[in-house]
């Protein structure tokens, strides 16, 4: 977990995230240990802006978004309460949804996995959800659009723990 900044210099929450079960254990870890990109980065990583309570639309949204994701946490760990201190989500679940992200890259296509967003990891557990529809280049699927080979499914997600990663 750390504090980053959003390009308007605003704060963020950035929380890194890896499949903790299943056939996709490690999923976002082993991606990144593998990559050849000199500029390789972590992929598992979760980010909501933080609130500044100004009393502005664009700060009530930033407000709704991480209620929600305090919610997810506290609803996926008995006895977890929120406290403002991001260190202490270290280490605990959270479900995650992730969704195929369509890319083009050095005359090469194709589709990734993408953190969509965040929930109870019960509903997951229960398979109470739908896997969040596909982003596309064009914002809609082309006729021969190319099927997601690397995707993870939506999955048991927790904080990772900052000494395995890159930052």
């Amino acid at each position: 977990m750390r504090i980053g900044q959003n390009s308007d210099g605003s704060q963020r929450l950035e929380i890194l995230v890896d499949i903790t079960e299943g056939e996709f254990k490690g999923y976002f870890k082993q991606q990144f240990d593998n990559s050849n990109f000199e500029d390789k980065k972590y992929k598992g990583i979760v980010r909501y802006s933080i609130p500044q309570d100004n009393g502005t639309e664009k700060d009530n949204y930033k407000k709704r978004f991480f209620k929600g994701m305090i919610k997810s946490f506290e609803e996926s760990n008995s006895g977890y309460k929120w406290n403002w201190d991001e260190q202490s989500l270290k280490g605990l679940k959270i479900g995650i949804y992730v969704r195929e992200k369509e890319w083009d890259y050095n005359g090469k296509h194709g589709f990734s996995p993408e953190i969509f967003s965040v929930g109870d990891i019960h509903v997951i557990q229960r398979g109470e959800f739908e896997i969040p529809k596909p982003k596309y280049l064009n914002g809609s699927a082309p006729s021969d659009s190319v099927s997601a080979s690397t995707s993870a499914p939506a999955a048991d997600f927790s904080a990772a723990e900052n000494d395995d990663y890159p930052f």
